[in-house]
């Protein structure tokens, strides 16, 4: 997970601002235990979803190479953009978003 709190808390204004549009927003941990997840989640005051890659299965299969990656998927689960970078603000993803939540 990031160390950098703004581009976490971004992440969970979408979460919020976003579900009730459709938007399902997961986000994972490559290599971490839960008990220090859970700790960053607690200092951050986050409560989106993370899913642990303790092996780092989930990176591998998708081919992660740096993080963060974005991955943006439509209503049939299919990627429709992959985005190695740090968002620099909310309206960036938003901007991703507008594109396939209508």
């Amino acid at each position: 997970m990031s160390p950098l709190p703004s581009r976490n808390a971004y992440l969970q204004e979408i979460y919020e601002e976003w579900s009730g549009k459709g938007l399902i927003l997961l986000t994972v941990d490559m290599g971490e235990s839960s008990s220090k997840v859970n700790e960053f989640m607690q200092d951050y005051n986050l409560s989106l979803p993370v899913l642990l890659d303790i092996r780092r299965v989930v990176a591998q299969k998708y081919n992660i190479t740096a993080i963060p990656t974005t991955f943006f998927l439509d209503k049939d689960g299919i990627i429709q953009e992959k985005i190695i970078v740090a968002f620099p603000s909310k309206e960036a993803i938003e901007q991703y978003l507008s594109k396939i939540i209508p």
